[in-house]
């Protein structure tokens, strides 16, 4: 809710919690119009660092983001500097759902 008032938007689509998650009859017709919903956000966040809906999104509140960004030397003044969540996100609970 945090970054969406620093956007300057009045409206948050939760779909953990705009879909009822223990209906299947609500849930389908619901998963299958995702397309629709998203197709017409402002923008699309995904906790994908997190476990649950719990989890939060890092760097929204002070000292809430790691920064231990891997930067390897490659020779001598060069290094590499490369984005890591990228593999955390393929391990991330959000890479196992279907509609997202």
């Amino acid at each position: 809710m945090k970054f969406v008032r620093r956007l300057g938007e009045r409206y948050l689509w939760v779909d953990d919690l705009c879909i009822v998650q223990d209906d299947p009859a609500t849930k389908q017709p619901m998963i299958q119009n995702m397309h629709v919903i998203y197709s017409n956000a402002y923008v699309t966040l995904i906790a994908a660092s997190g476990d649950n809906s719990d989890a939060g999104l890092p760097g929204v509140w002070p000292s809430s983001r790691k920064a231990d960004q891997p930067i390897p030397s490659v020779a001598e003044g060069l290094a590499f500097i490369y984005t890591f969540p990228f593999r955390a996100i393929k391990k991330a609970a959000w890479a196992t759902r279907g509609w997202t």
